[in-house]
């Protein structure tokens, strides 16, 4: 505690055990904070919540009250926690500053990449910690960036296709060599954007360069939205299957 020209400043260290809340009540003076949530990421395995509260005011503010003052260290503390949640439980798993609210995919992917399996696992451990904590999982796919994802899957696919048609060869075993992905890119665009028969006594119109064939072939590839949805799904389930796991209470985790 420091008092300089009559100012406080202090910093306390509380240690709450067993500390739950009661009913609540419908008091105009009531907190409008989600402090269940707050004392559910401070609250320990063991129950204990540890709080270090900075306490500062005037001691010439007539409406000083010490009182006062803590209960609105109090709350300060708890809006901070509440309002970022994750950022305690990321040190609480070790994990810095690194945000665990978000399971970033690559794009058009649901395969969970060594980077997103170590935040998961980082989350799992605080969880672990933080037992009163419940997790709602909720997949989302961009609707940019992965569409374009899933339109280039969509156009390899067909490169695939095309292939073992014309060697009568199952499209689950054929893949298309760099080499030779242009041959695959002309019989698409030939498939896709037939050219006119050319007038008698004219070459037919040659084929654009590689890199244009590719782009009218995404353009023209119809990606319908139910694609997202399951993409979403499936990263949804990764996540889940990833953090069971890791031992954390499927009854813990929501979809």
């Amino acid at each position: 505690v420091a008092i300089q020209r009559r100012k406080l400043d202090a910093l306390f260290k509380t240690r709450l055990d067993q500390f739950y809340l009661g009913e609540k009540t419908h008091s105009p003076d009531a907190t409008r904070l989600p402090v269940k949530l707050a004392l559910a990421v401070l609250r320990d395995r063991k129950g204990v919540i540890d709080l270090e509260l900075p306490v500062e005011g005037s001691l010439d503010d007539p409406d000083f009250r010490y009182g006062r003052i803590v209960w609105k260290a109090i709350l300060n503390v708890l809006g901070k926690v509440a309002a970022s949640p994750f950022t305690l439980l990321g040190k609480l798993a070790g994990s810095g500053e690194r945000d665990l609210s978000c399971a970033a995919f690559e794009p058009g992917l649901s395969a969970l990449n060594p980077e997103l399996e170590g935040k998961l696992q980082a989350l799992a451990k605080a969880l672990a910690e933080r037992p009163d904590l419940g997790l709602e999982v909720e997949g989302t796919a961009d609707p940019v960036a992965d569409l374009s994802a899933l339109r280039r899957q969509a156009l390899e696919r067909r490169l695939r296709e095309l292939k073992a048609q014309a060697a009568q060869q199952d499209p689950g075993q054929v893949q298309v060599a760099p080499s030779e992905r242009e041959k695959w890119l002309k019989a698409a665009y030939a498939a896709a954007f037939p050219a006119p028969k050319p007038a008698k006594g004219h070459s037919p119109t040659p084929p654009p360069p590689a890199a244009e064939m590719e782009q009218r072939l995404l353009g023209s590839l119809q990606i319908p939205g139910s694609e997202l949805r399951q993409l979403a799904d499936a990263r949804t389930k990764a996540v889940l299957a990833a953090l069971r796991q890791a031992q954390v209470d499927p009854a813990r985790v929501f979809e």
